[in-house]
């Protein structure tokens, strides 16, 4: 039972959601702990019985999570999701559904992050455990900025021609140009194009999964090299998936009475996207401070099991 409640306390964790119910909260309590001296969390009630208090040390909670072999599930769930979003998105003839799983690959490069982490934190890899944090995070924020644009410009092509069908758009950038080049700046980014943004993110992520070969355990090891092989190649496919959509969306020839009828956006109207375009270009630009903001925050003590030694990653 209570290496059950310590399971439930760290998947809440990592999930970002905590682990709570009305009226209680985690607790230390003395007297009954699990192996390498840590302290059981236990559900103590609370008079007040409104109350929450969050769970502290996420590095403490990695190593617990390693214990239960929870950090290999993340990695491979974070790779197959990431696999299984972009290649349904390649397969999408609709633009907006195309987007939706390609958001789903995105979310399974960041579980591959948490998973890279949680490895990293129990083996006591520094390099390994900070950085695949760090890319999660940086992805996550750099994910915000290109989808939210490739969302909106999607919007923009729904307003002026009243479908989002991609076989029967076309010609698009000739009608609308503006339009056209946010959707290619979005593009670019989410294809990991140097100098943008979401190249910046992924090549964190990679830099956490190269040093793999450092882990004293093989699965250890394999794990993070088939990490790393399927990341390069999520990236190739995302790359496809980004130049059918605008090459059928927005170049060649009108196919069909929609885009010939489309309307110009009005100017109003594209202030919104200069805003995601903006962050897509300075966060590349800017990778390097963006970067270390991100380490000051996740860069906590991890423990060295073999040394018996707190180290930290510095930048």
């Amino acid at each position: 039972a209570c290496a059950r409640l310590e399971v439930a306390a760290g998947l809440s964790r990592l999930l970002g959601t905590g682990f709570y119910l009305r009226g209680f909260y985690w607790q230390p309590l003395d007297g009954c702990s699990l192996e390498h001296g840590s302290e059981l969390r236990g559900f103590v009630q609370q008079a007040k019985g409104d109350k929450l208090r969050r769970v502290p040390p996420l590095n403490e909670y990695s190593v617990l999570l390693a214990e239960t072999g929870l950090p290999g599930l993340a990695l491979f769930l974070g790779l197959g999701t990431a696999l299984m979003g972009i290649l349904k998105a390649l397969a999408q003839s609709n633009l907006k559904r195309l987007l939706a799983y390609s958001s789903v690959e995105n979310m399974g490069l960041m579980l591959m992050g948490v998973g890279a982490w949680l490895i990293g934190s129990h083996s006591g890899n520094s390099w390994i455990g900070t950085l695949g944090l760090a890319g999660a995070m940086f992805h996550m924020l750099n994910h915000s900025a290109f989808k939210g644009l490739l969302f909106l410009t999607a919007g923009e092509v729904l307003h002026a021609t009243g479908t989002v069908r991609m076989d029967l758009l076309g010609g698009l950038q000739q009608r609308m140009p503006l339009v056209g080049a946010a959707f290619g700046i979005g593009a670019v980014s989410i294809a990991c194009f140097p100098p943008f943004n979401g190249f910046a993110g992924e090549f964190v992520l990679a830099l956490s999964l190269l040093d793999g070969s450092s882990l004293p355990g093989v699965e250890q090891q394999l794990g993070l090299l088939m990490a790393l092989v399927v990341l390069g190649l999520v990236s190739g496919l995302a790359a496809a998936t980004y130049a059918k959509a605008y090459g059928i969306t927005f170049l060649g020839a009108p196919r069909s009475r929609c885009v010939e009828e489309a309307h110009r956006p009005r100017p109003r109207d594209l202030w919104p996207l200069a805003i995601p375009a903006f962050l897509c270009v300075a966060g590349g630009l800017a990778s390097g401070h963006c970067f270390r903001w991100l380490i000051s925050t996740v860069n906590a003590p991890l423990p060295d099991p073999a040394a018996g030694q707190q180290v930290m990653l510095r930048v």
